[in-house]
Order: structure tokens, then sequence, then C-alpha cells
């Protein structure tokens, strides 16, 4: 009985925060770490950002979305660890949009975190052999919009993976 009502008191607390994210996380747990790399690249992006005084508004707002999302997903992953007797999501359909996320799922995070350190490797050598500031900012802008455009398609990808599922 106990564990009827906390799972239904766990139920409920998950219904009461309903999101498109909440979703696409219990629908697609692999796809939190992901999320998570994502924003950590994007982190590393920022920092050169701000050392180079290039830091723009929008920016930090991108920056700050990616954490929120990230910190969704990964409320949720830690929710369904907290219960593990709870029964998993129904497998989503084989759609176009779920076959573009499933490497990406697989071998994204890895791929976002060297890209992270070898971003971070390539401005600290641009750095140290004395680069124009311009070209620094340059360069973090384009690894920025890199970042951007992929946490985009993974957003719109996953959303649409899950709603062909509804």
């Amino acid at each position: 009985m106990l564990a009827r009502m906390s799972s239904r008191g766990a139920a409920e607390g998950m219904r009461r925060h309903r999101s498109r994210t909440r979703d696409l996380a219990e629908r697609r747990r692999t796809l939190v770490k992901l999320l998570i790399a994502l924003f950590v690249a994007r982190i590393v992006v920022t920092i050169t950002e701000i050392a180079e005084s290039g830091v723009t508004w929008w920016s930090l707002l991108v920056t700050a979305a990616i954490g929120i999302e990230a910190w969704r997903a990964w409320n949720v992953s830690r929710a369904a660890r907290a219960h593990p007797d709870a029964p998993p999501p129904p497998p989503l359909p084989d759609t176009a949009w779920d076959r573009m996320l499933r490497p990406l799922e697989r071998f994204g995070p890895a791929s976002l975190y060297a890209f992270a350190v070898l971003y971070a490797l390539a401005y600290l050598a641009l750095l140290a052999a004395g680069a124009s500031r311009d070209t620094l900012v340059d360069v973090a802008v384009a690894a920025r919009e890199v970042i951007t455009l992929f946490f985009l398609f993974v957003l719109i990808a996953g959303y649409r993976s899950v709603r062909a599922a509804r």
C-alpha cells in the first residue's frame, strides 16, 4: 500500500510539472546525456567568449536555455532512477526522427566532450600564438553557432519523435 501511495504521489507530481522536455526525457532517457554534454560544450565556449569580452546577452540566454533543458531532463532521469519499479516507457515508433536520434544518443555525448576539449586546446593554442582578438572571437562565435544549431536539431528531432508516439 505504501509503495502504491508513493508511486501515485510521484506520478501526480510528474503530471503537475509537465513540459515537452519532461515528455522527451521520459520517453528518450538516453537523450539526457546528450543534453548534458551540449550544456558542458556550450559552457566551455561561453567561458572563452567572456574571456574575450565578446559575450552577448543572446549568447548568455541560449546558454541558460540549454542549461535549463539539460537540468529538466536530468531531473526526470533522476526521478526515474529513484522509482525503478515504475514501468518503462512504451517503445517509440520507428520514424525518420527516431532513426536520426539513435546514433546521436549513442555517440553524441562523447563527440561533444571531444569537441569541447579540442575547442579549448585550439583556443589556447591560438591565444599562445598571439592571434588577434578578432580571430579568437570568430572562433568562439563559430563554435557557439555549431553547438546552438546542434541543440536546436536535437530538441526538434526529439520532440518530433515523441510526438509521433502519441
